[in-house]
Parts: structure tokens; sequence; C-alpha cells
């Protein structure tokens, strides 16, 4: 090695709050904005999500690299006997996720600027870089991989902590692994109205989870409609407006409306089921 190379080090400073950073946009770019509304708006956008990331997961007295991510945060495997079954499989996912973000770096070096910005300068690729190039599958599985202590602070944080049905923090990731294929169903342009993208098995532990939360029953996600629940669950933990999430549910209503007008009843309870408008009465009482 050249004795002309120096280590680049990084130094960090503490990170502001979300408040400290909307003083930052009036301040600095003159940009009218405050308030508890406009401030979800920003978070829901996702302006702030990189740098939130960032501060949520590092530690401010070690500079925040992709090595101490998964030596300190993605380590669940620690939490099982070492050599188990549950051991290794755990460390397992631990190591494929981390070959997988190898893997998404070295795929998106020649075309994306940004990650070519951090290796040019011979710095390590922040963890927001990163998620701009994950998939919704990608961030389950990063989610996943999070011990129990930190994904039950995130749950935290978004506000659907389950101490009865949730002790692990495990349900998060479920959520997400849903919505995956509802999204990307929807990103294709495929038939969704049937729900033949449901391809994972969802255990009675999350239905039930969701019926104790909701107070709706018999939500199985073969109909379409219990997507729409889960859906309006995190929108209302996560602050949504009461006024969007009934303008939502009255858009949906209206169409399935439409389909059942279509169709014979059979083919309507078949496909939505039976109760699909006594489910959509219970989330309206639910927001």
């Amino acid at each position: 090695m050249s004795k002309n190379f120096v280590r680049r080090k990084t130094i960090i400073k503490k990170g502001k709050s979300t408040d400290a950073l909307m003083r930052h946009i009036r301040s600095q770019h003159q940009v009218v904005i405050g308030g508890s509304k406009e401030k979800r708006e920003l978070l829901e956008m996702g302006y702030y999500h990189g740098y939130k990331t960032y501060r949520f997961l590092r530690n401010v007295n070690d500079p925040f690299e992709n090595e101490s991510l998964f030596s300190i945060y993605l380590n669940r495997y620690k939490e099982f006997k070492l050599g188990s079954s549950k051991y290794k499989n755990e460390m397992k996912q631990k190591l494929l996720l981390k070959q997988k973000f190898d893997s998404i770096i070295a795929n998106n070096y020649q075309s994306k600027t940004l990650i070519q910005h951090y290796i040019h300068n011979g710095e390590p690729i922040p963890l927001w870089a990163i998620f701009e190039l994950l998939t919704l599958g990608d961030y389950g599985w990063f989610i996943l991989c999070l011990n129990t202590n930190t994904r039950l602070r995130l749950e935290k944080e978004i506000g659907i902590v389950d101490k009865v049905n949730d002790t692990d923090g495990s349900m998060l990731p479920k959520h997400i692994f849903i919505i995956k294929e509802l999204r990307n169903s929807i990103a294709h342009n495929s038939v969704i109205f049937d729900c033949r993208f449901k391809s994972m098995k969802i255990r009675n532990t999350v239905l039930r989870q969701l019926t104790d939360k909701t107070g709706i029953d018999n939500i199985t996600f073969d109909s379409i409609v219990d997507y729409l629940i889960l859906i309006i669950y995190y929108q209302k933990n996560l602050g949504k407006n009461n006024n969007e999430m009934y303008m939502l549910i009255k858009n949906v209503k209206k169409v399935i409306l439409k389909f059942k007008n279509s169709v014979s009843n059979s083919v309507c309870n078949k496909v939505l089921g039976s109760d699909f408008m006594k489910k959509i009465g219970r989330l309206n009482e639910f927001v």
C-alpha cells in the first residue's frame, strides 16, 4: 500500500429532529411550511426518509457503515443458541441479505451516479442510498433480519406496538410481505380484484392480530377488501387524515358496488366474500 494513502474518516454530527429539519427548510430555503399536517405530508412523501433511517439506526459514537449495521442491528441470530437450527437459519438470512446489498451496489455502479459518488470518494455507501434501490420485498427482508429490540423500536415509532400478539416485532415484516404482493401486481398492471396475485400462506396469528386491532372479523386475505383493511390500519397508525381515509374507503366501495351490479350474487360472494359490505362498514367505524 502506498505511503501516501490516507484513510478517509467520516465525522458525523448529531442528527436534527424532524422539527429542526423543517426550520432548516424555512430559514435556508425560504419555503413557507409549518404545522403537524405539513410535517406529516413531508414524512409520507419520503422527504426525510433517508435522513431519518440514518438517524434511527446510527450509533453517534461510531461512523455509520454497512459493516456496523450488520454487526449491531442485523444480528438476530445472536438471540438463539450457537449452532442451533434457528441460529443457522438466521445467520443464513443475514449473509444472504449482505450478499444482496453487495449485488445491488455492483449492479447499479455503472448506471447510478449516487453509487459512483461514494465509491470514487472511498466512502461507505449510506443505508439511505441502498434503500433507494431496494424492492419492497427486500425491505421486508431487511426488517426481518433486524434484532428483536430494534424491530420493537421501529414498531413503536410507527405506532403499531402489540404486546399480546407481537412480542418479537415480527408482524411488521409479515405485513410488508402481504402488501408487497398487491403492490407488485398493481405495478405490473395485473388483475387484482379476485386476489389471484396472492401466493403466500398467511399465518393465523397475523389474521387474528389484525382482527384484534380493527374489530373486523373473518380477515383471510382471500378478498381484496382485506388488503384495504391492512392499508387503512397502517394509515390510521401513521396519522393519516381521517377524511382522506374515508375517501379511500368510499372510492373502493364505489368500484366494488359497480362490480357487484355487473355479476351474479354467487360470483360476487365468491370473489369478495358474502360479508364484504359488513367489513367496509366496520372499517369506517375503525377510522
